[in-house]
């Protein structure tokens, strides 16, 4: 694991060269749509599929999350970023598109990524890829929202492999669809991920490729860690006090997990509010908040915001114990 940030200094751009990439962005995020209904259309949105003979897969996984379009571009857009999409470190290069008036929900820029090796045996990989956000009505007339991400070769971010021992992934077009259903505070997302993780073997870029479908459900638990800090703990959460499930994505917890103790305090909590702190969808902390919640809560989001930690994506739910 690296033990410093690694940031990049972007050069000056060519002539008409923000132009070339704001049209090459913008063509790729209409190929988003055409890659999404392709892969619906034959069948493959429930499984990985792998390359023979290749380290590449594709996935494309749908599901549906608590929150509205203005809540999305605000993660997105704002200074939770890095959280909301899921990687150990990243930094955008360039922004060519910022929101505008009459474009609130628009932008483009060009960004760098680092992924974090599950395993010591495996080098981590980075990537430099354009991305492209904007609104759209689809054909049923239903508003959406889109994020779309596509690799390409850049002078200001150069290969790492020699420098930090960080091999360079490629990103195929890809990226997550976001559509207004009936239901005016809940959305389709679809995800569609299609990578080539350069020599890692094929079941581990499965693993990689089912963890980042799974980013919906990340961006959910930032948006309901944003209306507790806005609205506090909501009074609904008595009726869970003798409940073993996550406030935040009602996952049940197991009965004589680790839920039960304050990682703070070390005491056994029952019937007592407790924040779950999850890394990348996989749990590493619950603290007692019982005294200090917005301690807690402030606490976490300095960690969202790379304050505290410079290793990824945290979220935290409000749980019972």
């Amino acid at each position: 694991m690296l033990s410093e940030p690694i940031r990049f200094t972007p050069v000056q751009l060519y002539e008409n060269e923000r132009e070339d990439l704001i049209k090459l962005a913008h063509e790729q995020y209409k190929t988003l749509f055409r890659n999404v209904r392709f892969a619906q259309a034959n069948g493959f949105a429930t499984q990985v599929r792998a390359f023979a003979r290749t380290t590449r897969a594709t996935v494309c996984a749908e599901t549906r999350i608590h929150a509205t379009i203005p809540e999305l571009v605000d993660v997105f857009l704002g200074d939770r970023t890095n959280a909301a999409i899921g990687f150990a470190q990243s930094q955008q290069i360039y922004r060519f598109l910022a929101p505008t008036d009459e474009h609130p929900y628009r932008s483009c820029g060009m960004r760098w990524s680092l992924w974090h090796s599950p395993s010591t045996l495996i080098r981590q990989r980075d990537i430099v890829y354009l991305e492209y956000m904007d609104t759209f009505v689809d054909e049923r007339g239903r508003r959406g929202w889109a994020r779309m991400t596509q690799s390409l070769e850049h002078r200001s971010c150069p290969p790492l492999m020699g420098s930090h021992n960080v091999v360079r992934a490629f990103l195929h077009c890809c990226g997550t669809v976001y559509t207004e259903t009936d239901d005016p505070k809940v959305l389709e997302a679809v995800t569609y991920y299609d990578a080539d993780t350069q020599g890692v073997p094929p079941w581990m870029t499965k693993i990689v490729a089912n963890r980042k479908a799974k980013n919906p459900h990340n961006l959910e638990h930032l948006i309901r860690l944003e209306h507790v800090m806005k609205e506090g703990v909501n009074s609904d959460l008595r009726k869970h006090l003798n409940s073993k499930v996550c406030v935040g994505c009602n996952a049940g917890l197991p009965k004589w997990g680790r839920h039960r103790k304050c990682r703070d305090c070390c005491e056994v909590r029952t019937g007592k509010r407790i924040i779950c702190v999850l890394f990348v969808l996989v749990v590493i902390d619950r603290v007692c908040c019982s005294l200090s919640v917005r301690a807690a809560v402030t606490w976490c989001t300095a960690l969202f915001k790379g304050e505290g930690s410079s290793t990824g994506s945290v979220c935290t739910a409000w749980t019972t114990s």
